[in-house]
């Protein structure tokens, strides 16, 4: 579930950097440096019930893609940790920095600042998962301090002391307020536009 959370996360930045690096515009990107952490007490898990699936950060994945006109970026985002129960609750937390494309650090940092992700002021998103019912994932996502419910369809398996999740899923970045070149907030954009839909493909594994 961390991953889905952190694919839903890497797909709106995704989409955003997408347009940024196809466009003719020649206006620098300043580099983000010096990101300033929330306190490890703002992100950490108050209790971890017994018995539940912790997530492994190494082996779990979520990958992104963006889209315009012709064209696409593609990316990846890390969780940085995450729990799952057996009666399907948890949380999960998303490294907002972390995210990634082979298309260029200006590419990068674009999604990092300002009109993306804002990861100076906004470094995690958080998955908080409800319930599981009928192959969904239930909850609410927290990104850029806007949380929204959310429904994840997921393939969820159980072997032992492993649980596996696998998603894909497609999320609107603009229910987070990530609207640059969005075409449901502004006219004409042509070749510029961005879709605000991004597609996410989540991974994830959890011990206990």
């Amino acid at each position: 579930m961390k991953k889905i959370l952190i694919i839903i996360i890497l797909g709106i930045a995704a989409y955003a950097g997408f347009q940024y690096v196809t466009t003719t515009n020649t206006e620098e990107v300043s580099e983000v440096q010096d990101v300033q952490r929330e306190e490890v007490s703002d992100i950490e898990f108050q209790v971890i019930p017994e018995n539940a699936y912790i997530v492994e950060p190494q082996s779990s994945s979520i990958v992104w893609e963006g889209k315009k006109p012709g064209a696409n970026h593609v990316g990846t985002i890390n969780i940085s940790s995450g729990y799952l129960t057996e009666d399907y609750q948890g949380e999960f937390i998303i490294d907002m920095d972390s995210v990634s494309s082979e298309d260029g650090q200006r590419l990068i940092n674009h999604l990092k600042g300002e009109d993306f992700f804002d990861v100076n002021q906004y470094p995690y998103a958080r998955l908080v998962v409800s319930e599981f019912t009928q192959g969904v994932l239930q909850g609410t996502l927290t990104v850029r301090g806007i949380t929204k419910d959310i429904e994840i369809p997921a393939i969820i398996t159980r072997e032992e002391d492993t649980l596996s999740i696998i998603s894909d899923h497609s999320i609107d970045r603009t229910d987070y307020g990530i609207t640059f070149r969005s075409g449901s907030f502004f006219e004409n954009l042509g070749d510029s536009l961005i879709n605000d839909l991004v597609d996410l493909n989540i991974e994830v594994s959890a011990q206990r």
